[in-house]
């Protein structure tokens, strides 16, 4: 594999034992995880990786508190999260886990710093100068130019790396990027998959789902899902 040079694992963040979520469809059942065991290390640089229908969207789903599986259990440290309710579910997402989706999900009425300073408001708690912590987000992805600009005036690549600021502004435990080039073109995917190397390299916990064996590889381990089970585990030694 490409990318950071590999790293001991840390602590875990996040434990998956025998996963399971099941769906209606009509009189159909749906099995979407089927008895998934998963850690998430501190530190961990890791790709999600399956074709469409695996079930990789649903595991990120469960991951970051966006829904909760139907059996199996789920913990973050020693505390049983499996079934926390929805109150519970959105403080830890607004707290613990940042999101970047492919769609960039900005606000167009927003400024690109009123776009970042979002998951202040939402986490609720206080945080000493948001605006300066806001900046140095901003500047940390390269946007200190861009931070009273609106998304309409930033290219694919720059909206991006805003979502990435405003994903990264509460320093959550573990950072979610479903698909974050899907909408890119080459050199600006690359450019995103860059900063995730670099913010790998600083010791961050990040989490990429996609389809692409290439962007899979940058990370140092490689989890593949299909029809539901994690079939496979590569981690660079």
């Amino acid at each position: 594999m490409s990318g950071p040079n590999p790293k001991p694992r840390g602590e875990t963040l996040l434990r998956l034992e025998s996963i399971q979520k099941e769906y209606e469809l009509g009189e159909t059942t749906v099995r979407a995880l089927d008895g998934v065991d998963l850690e998430i290390c501190r530190g961990d640089y890791s790709a999600i990786l399956g074709p469409s229908g695996s079930g990789k969207s649903t595991l990120m789903h469960i991951l970051g508190f966006m829904d909760q599986p139907t059996g199996g259990k789920m913990f973050m440290g020693d505390r049983d999260v499996s079934r926390i309710h929805r109150g519970e579910q959105a403080q830890l997402r607004a707290t613990e886990i940042g999101f970047v989706f492919q769609s960039f999900n900005l606000l167009s009425r927003l400024s690109v710093i009123e776009n970042v300073l979002l998951p202040v408001e939402y986490a609720r708690r206080k945080m000493e100068q948001p605006d300066k912590t806001a900046k140095e987000m901003l500047d940390r992805v390269g946007l200190s130019h861009r931070v009273h600009h609106r998304p309409s005036q930033l290219s694919g690549g720059e909206r991006q790396r805003v979502a990435i600021a405003r994903a990264m502004i509460n320093r959550p435990r573990i950072l979610l990027a479903d698909e974050p080039t899907g909408n890119l073109d080459s050199r600006n995917a690359a450019n995103i998959l860059d900063l995730f190397d670099r913010l790998a390299d600083e010791g961050n916990t990040l989490v990429l789902v996609t389809h692409d064996e290439s962007i899979a590889q940058r990370t140092r381990r490689v989890i593949r899902v299909l029809d539901g089970k994690v079939t496979e585990e590569e981690v660079e030694r």
